[in-house]
């Protein structure tokens, strides 16, 4: 280790190299991270995609009708400005006092989503409804939780 700090001795100046009482230099390395067991973990993500549709007068469209024989399976088509479902299963029951979670929405098929073209847009879930601030931007909250 005192080679580190002979370098760095080296990279001062003269008359500080004077004044510095030799210390021994410690190097700092991150913490090992273990991933909790009791972290929340998405198991699986419906889209919701027959009741989307209806809601938002999509559900004819050729992206919304595929069943994934030929190709590519069925996509979610919403309107801009009307709030759509979406049901996420977890690997546990989720706990409103206890954990958090955001989400993050990315145009299909754009190379480089960003804040700023507005391609790219992250939102924190809330715990209700009523608490999502303005309803002009995007926002996420909990309809309800089932216990499975």
């Amino acid at each position: 280790m005192s080679y580190i700090y002979d370098y760095m001795e080296r990279l001062l100046p003269t008359s500080w190299r004077r004044k510095r009482i030799r210390r021994p230099m410690m190097i700092w390395s991150p913490p090992e991270y273990s991933p909790s067991s009791d972290v929340l973990t998405i198991k699986s993500v419906d889209l919701c995609i027959e009741e989307n549709g209806k809601s938002h007068h999509t559900k004819r469209y050729e992206l919304m009708t595929r069943d994934g024989q030929y190709g590519a399976p069925a996509a979610l088509v919403v309107r801009r400005g009307q709030a759509f479902r979406l049901r996420l299963t977890c690997d546990r029951p989720f706990d409103r006092s206890r954990d958090a979670m955001s989400l993050i929405f990315t145009v299909d098929q754009d190379e480089r989503p960003t804040h700023g073209h507005g391609s790219l847009v992250g939102v924190a879930l809330q715990q209700y409804r009523h608490m999502i601030e303005d309803p002009l931007e995007w926002g996420a909250a909990i309809d309800f939780v089932s216990g499975d």
